[in-house]
């Protein structure tokens, strides 16, 4: 059985930045964290020849089906048809946060769920082809109006400024803390995860509303995130 998992994360600075329809033009930059609460996927062998059905999928539902294309869960589907799984796969995928709380879940769990695929298959992806891997299946695939933050936050995890150039082309910039930092983080720090975020649809259309009308209300932030690093 394979298990895997990948973190949710919290944005400081720079969101909408790491939209291509903005940091194509003006360039991005996030300022982010990811936590430890996160996403799971198992993935193991699942002995169709005994059943009367190919594959077994398990969420807050599960789902028997005979064929790939059968398969109602939209990420499940797209990402077994990318990564040419016909038959024989059981996966089950749970959380430690619910869905719709801001923190990027639902590309956490995209990228979760690839990582158990390709390793599956004996495949090994680096962290930054599977988060451009993840970005393609969201935006492209799946047609989601989503940025590209949650997808490489949740495939390199750790304390990052992120610098967008394009969807495959992105920079991972360590941010190190020492102990006493850290500490002075956390003792400053407070997470609450009862609020519903809206949908990314609602949110790209949002973005898209305000279009070339706002980039200095985004570029402000996205200048900001570049400081703590040098601090």
């Amino acid at each position: 059985m394979i298990i895997s998992r990948a973190p949710v994360r919290i944005s400081f600075f720079g969101g909408g930045t790491d939209y291509p329809e903005y940091f194509l033009k003006e360039g991005g930059a996030v300022l982010a964290t990811a936590i430890d609460k996160f996403s799971y996927v198992t993935a193991s062998p699942f002995l169709s020849h005994l059943f009367d059905y190919s594959m077994r999928i398990s969420y807050r539902k599960v789902e028997l089906v005979k064929e790939v294309c059968h398969i109602e869960h939209n990420v499940f589907r797209e990402c077994l048809k990318l990564c040419n799984f016909e038959r024989d796969i059981e996966l089950h995928n749970f959380a430690d946060l619910p869905a719709f709380t801001g923190l990027g879940s639902s590309s956490a769990f995209t990228v979760s769920l690839l990582q158990a695929l390709h390793t599956f298959k004996g495949q090994f992806l680096r962290p930054h082809e599977l988060a451009a891997e993840a970005i393609n299946v969201e935006r492209h695939i799946l047609k989601d109006n989503v940025g590209c933050q949650d997808q490489v936050l949740a495939a390199f995890g750790g304390f990052n400024l992120v610098e967008f150039r394009t969807e495959k082309d992105f920079v991972v910039n360590r941010v190190p803390l020492p102990p006493q930092r850290l500490a002075d983080f956390h003792r400053h720090h407070a997470q609450s995860f009862g609020c519903r975020r809206a949908p990314a649809q609602t949110r790209g259309s949002k973005f898209g509303r305000a279009g070339s009308h706002a980039p200095d209300g985004l570029q402000r932030p996205r200048y900001f995130g570049f400081r703590p690093a040098a601090a």
